[in-house]
């Protein structure tokens, strides 16, 4: 006869501000503000920061305003427009935070970004919250130099973009 072992996995869960430093994978749940957290572990282990990273999900999604810096993307600019950059030989590893809202709907973006003096790695990840019909801005980041230049393109309405960079060296 078979043996059948059932295993249940638990993940730390609390209160965002009680949520201890997890360990490298480790997953925790704010129950108060319905967030995702993955550990990063330490340095020693190859993390570029130690700390917590937030997963995004739909909680995830509301405008990006504390500490952030605000423009505005105008309506139906067809070519790219710089908003922001990042002098690579100050910042060589990092992130770029990113809400996009229009007409009460929002896009988040996350930018990882690493020089290595040579060339740079760039990578990007974007939740779309509900339909976001309205949010017709796209962002992209392109090495100009020494510096990683941020742009976007808008084919809808006017929209606010809301950015804070996050160094992790």
């Amino acid at each position: 006869m078979a043996i059948t072992q059932i295993s249940k996995i638990t993940v730390r869960k609390g209160r965002k501000e009680n949520l201890p430093q997890l360990a490298a994978g480790e997953l925790g749940w704010a129950v108060d503000t319905q967030q995702l957290y993955i550990g990063n572990g330490t340095l020693s282990d190859g993390a570029p920061a130690e700390g917590n990273t937030e997963i995004l999900t739909d909680h995830s999604a509301t405008p990006l305003t504390n500490g952030f810096t605000s423009i505005t993307a105008a309506a139906h600019v067809s070519s790219a427009t710089p908003f922001y950059q990042i002098a690579l030989a100050n910042h060589p590893v990092g992130i770029l935070k990113i809400s996009i809202q229009c007409g009460g709907e929002y896009k988040i973006s996350n930018l990882s970004y690493a020089y290595d003096g040579i060339g740079t790695g760039l990578h990007s990840a974007e939740l779309l919250v509900g339909l976001a019909s309205q949010v017709q801005v796209t962002v992209s980041a392109s090495v100009n130099t020494n510096f990683i230049v941020f742009s976007y393109v808008n084919s809808g309405a006017a929209a606010t973009i809301n950015f804070k960079r996050e160094d992790y060296l």
